[in-house]
């Protein structure tokens, strides 16, 4: 009769055990997205960077070329031509660099908070299952002294 029992339990707590097994390879998989996706936006993160500071530079570049037209107004220099031959103004992509960056960095917090309640929820998951398992310990332990306490009585 105890045989079916711990039979029964340790049925139980391999299908927990798997089902947990399942939880955590599935959990793995899903941080190895996040870090993925991660990894490829900080390294768009650092194009941008790289890209702003080009940008800036060639801000910097053309408010020397205003000074120097607005000193020597009898000369005119040609505008020294942007990178890429982009018609858009620096400083409207320098904006839309910042607003690129800005955007990456909600996306990367967004990554970390989903992380995190998948991490929240293995922890729950982890105490629910050591709480049913304690539980049917002890019921194993109460219903072998009240075997035992049956058995000294019969006797």
């Amino acid at each position: 009769m105890n045989a079916g029992k711990y039979k029964a339990l340790w049925e139980v707590s391999e299908y927990q055990k798997q089902s947990l097994y399942e939880m955590v390879r599935l959990l793995a998989e899903r941080l190895d997205e996040v870090l993925k996706k991660a990894e490829e936006a900080e390294k768009h993160c650092l194009d941008n960077q790289e890209r702003k500071e080009d940008l800036e530079k060639q801000l910097e570049i053309q408010k020397e070329a205003r000074l120097a037209t607005a000193k020597a107004a009898k000369k005119e220099k040609p505008k020294r031509p942007v990178a890429g031959g982009e018609n858009m103004p620096i400083e409207d992509r320098l904006e839309a660099v910042r607003e690129e960056n800005i955007f990456l960095k909600n996306f990367l917090h967004k990554i970390i908070e989903a992380k995190e309640e998948d991490l929240k929820l293995y922890r729950f998951t982890m105490k629910s299952v050591r709480v049913q398992y304690l539980e049917a310990m002890e019921e194993i332990k109460t219903k072998k002294a009240k075997q035992e306490e049956e058995k000294a009585t019969k006797k």
